[in-house]
C-alpha cells in the first residue's frame, strides 16, 4: 500500500463524501460521527490504496470544520466583505 499523504484528489473526494453525508443528515456538528467516519475511511482506503486511519480522517474533518468556522465568522463581520470582481476577501487595515 502507498503512503498516507493526503493528495488534492483525496481531499476533494473526502470533502465530497462529507457533503454527501451531511446532505443525507448523517453528519452532526454537536456529537461524534464515528460510524460515518469509519465508512468514509474504508472508502478512502479502498479507493486510494493508502492506509488512512479513523484518527487521520477525524483530524482532517476537524481541519475542514475549523476552516469553515473561521471563514463563516469572518464573513459575518460587517467590516469584512468578499470582492467578487477581484475574487478575494477585503479587510480594513485597522482590523489586520
Amino acid at each position: 500500500m502507498a503512503s498516507k499523504m493526503w493528495s488534492e484528489e483525496d481531499l476533494q473526494y473526502f470533502l465530497q463524501r462529507l457533503m454527501d453525508e451531511t446532505a443525507a443528515g448523517n453528519i452532526h456538528w454537536k456529537w461524534t460521527n464515528l460510524d460515518v467516519f469509519r465508512k468514509i475511511t474504508s472508502e478512502l482506503v479502498e479507493r486510494t490504496g493508502k492506509l488512512f486511519t479513523l484518527e487521520e480522517v477525524n483530524r482532517q474533518y476537524g481541519r475542514f470544520h475549523t476552516r469553515y468556522w473561521v471563514w463563516d465568522q469572518a464573513l459575518k463581520s460587517r467590516r469584512v466583505r468578499w470582492d467578487l470582481i477581484q475574487n478575494k476577501l477585503l479587510v480594513p487595515n485597522e482590523d489586520i
